[in-house]
C-alpha cells in the first residue's frame, strides 16, 4: 500500500494512487531553471508522467532539456521535441530497426514496431502541450522520418567502419 513497488525485472511500478498525484508534463507548461528547485532542493530528477493515461515517465530535468532544444529552433519546435523524446525512450539501434506504427510496408521483417505506449504518450504530449494545432498524422510522420534517418545514419557509420 506504499504506492511504489518493483516488478520481476526490478522496474519501479507506481500505484494508481501515486500516478494520480504525480505531475504530468502536458499540464506543466514551459519549464524554466526555477522549476528545477523547490526551497533550494534539486528536483530535476523527479519522475513525472509524459501524458495522463499513459505509464510513460521521464524526469523533470529531461523534459526541461527537451523544451530547451525545441525553443532553440525556429522552424518546427514540436518536431524537435518529438525527436528528443524518442531519444529519451529508445536507443539508436532500436530506432534504426523500429517503426513508429504497425502500419506501413517494410522489406525487412526484422523491423519491429516501437513500444506503442511510449509512441502514443509522445503523440498525446505533442498534441496536448503544444499550442500549434499539431495533427497526430504530422507527429506520426516525424516519428517515421526520424526512424528512417537514424537507420540511414547507422548504416553509413557501419559502412565507414567496414572500410577502415
Amino acid at each position: 500500500m506504499g504506492g511504489v513497488d518493483e516488478d520481476e525485472e526490478g522496474e519501479v511500478v507506481f500505484s494508481d494512487e501515486v500516478l494520480r498525484a504525480m505531475p504530468v508534463a502536458t499540464e506543466m507548461g514551459e519549464l524554466g531553471p526555477e522549476d528545477m528547485q523547490v526551497n533550494g532542493l534539486d528536483i530535476s530528477q523527479q519522475q513525472i508522467l509524459l501524458a495522463r493515461g499513459y505509464r510513460v515517465f521521464l524526469t523533470r530535468g529531461q523534459l526541461y532539456e527537451v523544451q530547451i532544444a525545441a525553443r532553440e529552433t525556429t522552424k518546427t519546435p514540436w518536431s524537435v521535441c518529438v525527436r528528443r523524446l524518442m531519444d529519451i525512450y529508445f536507443d539508436r539501434q532500436t530506432l534504426a530497426m523500429g517503426k513508429a506504427t504497425s502500419h506501413g510496408f517494410s522489406n525487412n521483417p526484422a523491423r519491429k514496431t516501437l513500444n506503442q505506449e511510449v509512441i502514443q504518450a509522445i503523440k498525446a504530449y505533442i498534441t496536448d502541450a503544444w499550442n500549434a494545432n499539431v495533427a497526430e498524422t504530422d507527429v506520426r510522420y516525424v516519428m517515421a522520418c526520424y526512424c528512417r534517418d537514424t537507420r540511414k545514419q547507422l548504416m553509413k557509420e557501419m559502412a565507414r567502419n567496414e572500410t577502415i
